[in-house]
């Protein structure tokens, strides 16, 4: 059995958000929320929050809230603004 490894580095967020919705692959999702968008992520916590204590705990929450109702909030996103964007103002809404 030939195993493909995916460099997720080299993929635009269009090619991670489609692995994610067309092909169910969380990994893709899980790399933006864990890894890519990691800094931005931790800025906007500290925004909100004195530490990063709850940070975790709310990439977490970020990713159920993304996969809810078989990736609604993924599907409706609509390109018109650039993803990471978009994810910033998801994420600093769920975090207020």
């Amino acid at each position: 059995m030939k195993v493909i490894s995916i460099q997720y580095k080299d993929l635009s967020d269009k090619e991670l958000v489609d692995l994610t919705l067309q092909e169910g692959n969380e990994e893709a999702i899980l790399y933006i929320i864990f890894e890519k968008y990691d800094p931005l992520l931790k800025k906007l916590c500290r925004r909100y929050y004195e530490d990063l204590f709850y940070y975790e705990q709310l990439q977490t929450e970020l990713y159920i809230l993304l996969k809810e109702n078989d990736w609604h909030a993924l599907r409706s996103f609509g390109w018109r603004s650039s993803f990471g964007t978009w994810l910033g103002t998801v994420a600093g809404n769920l975090f207020i």
